[in-house]
């Protein structure tokens, strides 16, 4: 029996060595994009994606993964949110990296999705700015008023 439990712990170690790895490449690749969004885009755009979310006759909860404002940075953030608490305390929200190994591993497979929805986001813009720019170019400018001469009277 205690050849089993060696070999258990053995596992036991290998795995979590394993996990924790993926959690700082996870961590790495989450603080690499939101440094890419900001220096490199400049992308100031909020954008989300559920992540699982439960509802019942009296309350629904769902936690998503959150690309938005938090502080003077635009950072990926986590958003709970509790139908059941009396608002404005109905979400909670914090930075990914600062959330439970647990959430982290929760919301990884759903980075994906979190891009193409800012991406999603940030096409309409640029699509309503282009069409805003053109609007504008097709506005002819009002004649400029002639100065002193013909308005004068004499």
């Amino acid at each position: 029996m205690s050849e089993n439990m060696s070999t258990i712990l053995s596992r036991l170690k290998e795995s979590s060595a394993t996990l924790n790895q993926l959690c700082d490449r996870g961590a790495d690749s989450i603080r690499d994009l939101e440094e890419f969004l900001a220096k490199e885009c400049s992308v100031g755009i909020e954008a989300s994606v559920p992540v699982w979310s439960e509802e019942d006759e009296y309350h629904g909860e769902s936690l998503s993964l959150r690309y938005a404002r938090w502080g003077n940075q635009f950072r990926v953030l986590l958003e709970w949110s509790d139908s059941s608490v009396p608002s404005p305390h109905d979400t909670s929200c914090k930075p990914w990296a600062e959330c439970k190994r647990e959430d982290k591993l929760l919301t990884l497979p759903k980075l994906a999705d979190l891009l193409e929805a800012i991406e999603v986001e940030l096409n309409l813009r640029v699509s309503k700015a282009a069409a805003a720019i053109e609007q504008i170019a097709q506005i002819s400018p009002p004649t400029p008023r002639k100065k002193g001469g013909n308005d004068v009277a004499k």
